[in-house]
Order: structure tokens, then sequence, then C-alpha cells
């Protein structure tokens, strides 16, 4: 189709436009009118995460606190705690939101400030928009790190708070748990201490009691002590004048140390009296037989052992002036006695001749250390002389001989003879 040129020049034809006509193109935003109906380019920042304060409606309850949510909004970060402990923890509730730690209030409920309708709209558009934003199916959106970093220091910080208070209370735990312990220790020993005062006192008023029941004057020593108070057939060894003063103190010290009359420890010490007299005379009728046992272990032996040694030894050396008397069996307490050897001035050490064992070892601080006489029994326990073993035994089977011996004995008579 030709059309004349409107300045009288040549006709040009007129080619179809085929680039809009033919071919369809994609709306740019250059070439979308501009105006206030056509919404804004989606954005993919983050939004701030808002602050929410919320509050217990349990009866008479205070407490509140305001939090920030996590990017996850499985948590949040308290900012401020209201009605409660600074240290005190609020855990997360089915809703998202902090829960009251007073006697299971539970989940608290949110106490926001309202918001003006427009200033509300427009953060719920926001919001809206930011939750219609399209999402790209590959790549995925990038990991917030930041947010969860910080999460994490968050709680390594309040962990580490938590261990210092443990630790803290644990050693006030533990100092309290030793004074507790010293106070019982104490209390304890106050109260024996209590009873046997109790006990000497009310032993005291009986004491008294029958002194003027039997009309000695007070502040007299007629009244019986306790040990012939208890043993009436038996006058006391202590009270009664029958030992000597120099055995007494050998035994039981000085008059000043020993107990009162009237004390219960007056018994322990008639007691050792009594022991001790008679290691003193098992020891001589040891001495008469010849045999020398240490004191301490006479001690150690009991009445009825000390008895039946004294008993054999007395008729053991009657029996060596007259062979009548029969010598009971000798007391296995006794065992074997070692048997001194010989041992010069200087030897530090004395032994046992059958048995090797050391009997005397010298002290350097003693002047007076000497060994004993060689031959004397010394102890009761002597384990007798080591048999030597068979080095090479004879293991052969020989027959026995069936000819006559030899008649040698005159031969070795001769030689005898000779020299």
């Amino acid at each position: 189709m030709h059309s004349p040129n409107e300045d009288g020049g040549a006709a040009v034809a007129e080619q179809p436009d085929t680039t809009t006509a033919d071919v369809p193109h994609e709306a740019s935003p250059a070439d979308a009118p501009l105006g206030d109906d056509v919404p804004a380019a989606p954005s993919h920042e983050r939004p701030e995460l808002p602050v929410h304060k919320v509050l217990c409606m349990a009866k008479g309850c205070k407490a509140g606190a305001t939090y920030r949510p996590t990017a996850s909004g499985t948590g949040f970060f308290v900012l401020e705690r209201y009605g409660m402990d600074v240290e005190s923890l609020l855990g997360v509730g089915p809703n998202g939101r902090p829960i009251c730690p007073f006697d299971e209030h539970g989940e608290m409920t949110l106490a926001d400030e309202q918001l003006p309708i427009e200033q509300a709209i427009t953060q719920v558009n926001g919001q809206l928009a930011a939750a219609q934003a399209p999402r790209l199916p590959f790549p995925a959106p990038a990991f917030n790190y930041e947010d969860v970093f910080r999460a994490i220091v968050e709680m390594r910080h309040e962990v580490a708070r938590l261990e210092e208070r443990y630790d803290d209370r644990k050693d006030a735990a533990k100092k309290a748990k030793e004074d507790l312990d010293d106070a019982n220790e104490k209390l304890g020993k106050a109260i024996d201490d209590y009873e046997a005062r109790e006990r000497e006192r009310r032993f005291e008023i009986e004491r008294r009691q029958r002194q003027a029941e039997d009309g000695h004057p007070e502040g007299t020593t007629l009244v019986r002590c306790v040990y012939e108070q208890q043993h009436p057939e038996h006058a006391c060894p202590i009270c009664s004048g029958k030992t000597a003063a120099a055995v007494l103190e050998r035994f039981l010290g000085a008059e000043a140390t020993r107990a009162a009359r009237d004390a219960a420890t007056h018994l322990d010490e008639v007691n050792e009296l009594e022991v001790g007299l008679e290691v003193d005379e098992t020891l001589d009728h040891l001495g008469d037989v010849g045999l020398t046992v240490r004191r301490d272990v006479v001690r150690e032996w009991t009445d009825a052992e000390r008895a039946a040694v004294i008993a054999w030894a007395s008729a053991e050396f009657d029996h060596d002036e007259d062979a009548s008397i029969t010598v009971p069996e000798r007391p296995a307490i006794l065992g074997t006695a070692h048997i001194s050897a010989e041992a010069g001035e200087d030897a530090s050490e004395q032994h046992c001749a059958t048995c090797g064992a050391v009997l005397w070892r010298r002290d350097p601080e003693s002047e007076d250390d000497k060994p004993w006489a060689a031959g004397l029994l010394v102890g009761t326990d002597c384990a007798g002389a080591e048999k030597e073993p068979h080095r090479y035994p004879d293991t052969s089977k020989k027959k026995a001989s069936t000819r006559a011996p030899k008649e040698a004995a005159p031969a070795k008579a001769k030689k005898k003879a000779k020299k």
C-alpha cells in the first residue's frame, strides 16, 4: 500500500510493525505506569523482630517481662523482668511466650501497648507482604548465622553464670557441712561429759547419805571404797594399807595422781595393781626354773594361763628337791624357749643358738643395756633348727645283699694298735 507524502515527495511504502504486533514481550518495570496503585517490589531484607511485653494473669502475681523472640521463633531474649529475681530462669511456653517462674502459673499473657489503627494496619501489611514474598526454589535462603551465634553466646554466658553460682553454693554447703560435723562432735563430747559428771554427782550424794546414816562426821573416809562395796568379802589392796607404798607408786604412780576412793576409775586402778602383782609372781616362778620371758608377753596372758604357769613352775622347782612330787604337764603357752648364744661385749645383737632368732639388740642410748647370759632359756617361741634339705635324693632301688659281710674289724684294730 502506498500513500503520498504530505510534503509532495515520493510515496514511501508503509512497512508493518512486526516488533509489537507479532512478538509478545514482557512488561518491564520501566514500561509500567507510575502511580499509587502499583505495589512496590517485595523486599527480601529481614524485618526487625518486635519487642513484646507479657504479664502473669494469676491472682496476686506481679511477674512480668519484656522479650524479643529469636529468628527461628522457638526461643526469645529476655530484656527486662518484673516482680521476680533478676536471675530467675524463664521457660518457653507452647505459644513461644515466657512461663511464670512462680507456683506453676503457666505461660504468661501478652500485654503489649495498643497501637493506633493506622500503625497497626501498616504493621500487619508489612508482615503479610513478608509472608507472601515469593521464595526461590533454589538456592535456599541464606542461613542467619548471626542470630544463631548470638543465641549460642547468650546461652553460653548463662551456663557460665550458673556454673559460678553452683560452685559458690557448693563451697558454702561444704563449709556448712564441716561446721555441722564439728558442732555435732562438740555436742557429743558435752553430752558424755555431762553424763559422767551426773553419775559422779549422784554417787557423791549417795555416799554422803550413807555416811550420814552411819553417823560418820562429814569429811571422813570411814565409808568403804567402790571396790569394797562391790566385793564385800575382799579388802581393797589400795585402801586397806596391805600393799607397800613403793609398790603402789610403781604400778599406779604418785598418790596425788590416783583416783578418788568413790570414783569409778578406782576399780581400774585396783585391777591394774592385781594384774601387775600377778605378773611379778609369774616372772619369779619362771626365773626359779630358769626360764626368762618378757614382762609384756606375760601381761598378755590370761589369768588362767598365768595360774597354770605358776602351778607348773612351782611343782617343777619343788620336784628338784623332792622327786615324789608330781609335776603337771608343761603349759602350752610356754611353747619352746630360745637358748641364748654367746655374745661379746661389743656385740650389737644376740641370737638364739637353736633357730638363730634375734633375742637382744643393743640400745645406743642406754648404758646399762647388756645381752643375756649364754645358755639361758629366753622366750617361748623358738621354731627349732631348720632341717637341711636333700640336694640329690637317692632314687635308685638297690637289692638286699645275701652275702655275709667281711670280717674287717680285726684289721682296723691292728692299725689302731700300730698307731
